[in-house]
């Protein structure tokens, strides 16, 4: 089972309803935002120490301990250049949004990003791990699903998405 998270940044007031979400359950899981040690304390200290609303993705309300809304592949053992240490490389598969909630899932990404104040989220799919903080430099939203379609996305990293408007103005 996966957990997937979204840390929208900054954000003060959680959100209840999502356009274009059909069939993914968000909850809220750090109803005091302020409150300092949120989900995953140890393993995602910088996620942590970033003020925001922290959600978790689920297939509906009464999936307990994880998701089945995504899967893994294998990514043929190529890594992104900034992965070097030999003791994580075991625990990053190719993360694959299931068909089924795919366009809910990209709809969940865009408006989340649109909800912080510096339009920016953190995304973390955790799957069975030695628990180690990797965290990817920021992405465009669009940037960010086009790397999941062609399964460059890893499991166990934590990415950083900006919304792909948020430097025009």
């Amino acid at each position: 089972m996966f957990d997937l998270n979204i840390l929208c940044i900054g954000q003060k007031t959680p959100v209840i309803h999502i356009p274009h979400n059909t069939n993914i359950w968000v909850n809220n899981i750090n109803s005091n935002y302020r409150k300092r040690k949120k989900r995953y304390f140890q393993i995602a200290p910088v996620m942590n120490y970033m003020d925001g609303i922290w959600y978790e993705l689920l297939r509906s309300e009464d999936e307990i301990a994880g998701t089945s809304i995504c899967d893994y592949t294998t990514n043929g053992r190529t890594y992104p250049y900034w992965i070097s240490s030999a003791e994580i490389k075991d625990d990053l598969c190719a993360l694959v949004i299931d068909e089924e909630f795919f366009e809910s899932f990209r709809a969940i990404l865009k408006f989340m990003t649109e909800q912080s104040p510096i339009n920016t989220i953190f995304f973390f799919c955790r799957f069975q791990s030695n628990d180690c903080e990797t965290i990817c430099g920021t992405l465009t939203c669009d940037d960010f699903i086009s790397l999941l379609k062609q399964r460059k996305i890893l499991t166990n990293v934590c990415y950083s998405i900006r919304n792909d408007q948020s430097n025009q103005g």
